[in-house]
């Protein structure tokens, strides 16, 4: 007589958004163009500069090296693992953002503690893209 085991896909990895990093970067260049070719004083364009530029970094970084390496998507939770191979066990929390270029996941530890997980179709390979649409579109 079968039992009853929970059933989960293939681990899918999680890869850097290297085109969204560079349009970041893009963005970041024509923002700061942008600011330094606008009428005002100095003092606040380098400010505003320094916080363009580091913000830009900063996004940038998160792209190119993602908090989380492997995601498995089960019948009723997401493992997400990070770069040391840590598990955490989430559940949906809400409506996901879906669309054929991002998904974004609102969820919810094991623990209770809220986390947002964004990613973009480039990361992860088609099949699994696929069935995270599929699966969380119903």
């Amino acid at each position: 007589m079968p039992t009853a085991v929970r059933t989960a896909d293939f681990p899918s990895n999680i890869r850097p958004a290297a085109r969204a990093a560079v349009s970041v970067v893009l963005l970041g260049l024509l923002s700061s163009s942008g600011l330094i070719v606008s009428a005002g004083p100095p003092s606040p364009k380098w400010l505003f500069l320094t916080i363009i530029v580091l913000y830009t970094a900063l996004s940038v970084a998160r792209l190119i090296w993602p908090r989380y390496d492997q995601l498995v998507l089960s019948d009723r939770e997401l493992i997400l693992r990070d770069r040391r191979g840590r598990e955490q066990v989430c559940r949906l929390r809400g409506r996901p953002f879906l669309s054929p270029l991002f998904l974004g996941l609102p969820l919810v530890r094991s623990s209770g503690k809220p986390v947002n997980v964004g990613l973009f179709a480039s990361q992860l390979d088609h099949r699994a893209w696929r069935q995270a649409l599929i699966r969380l579109r119903a």
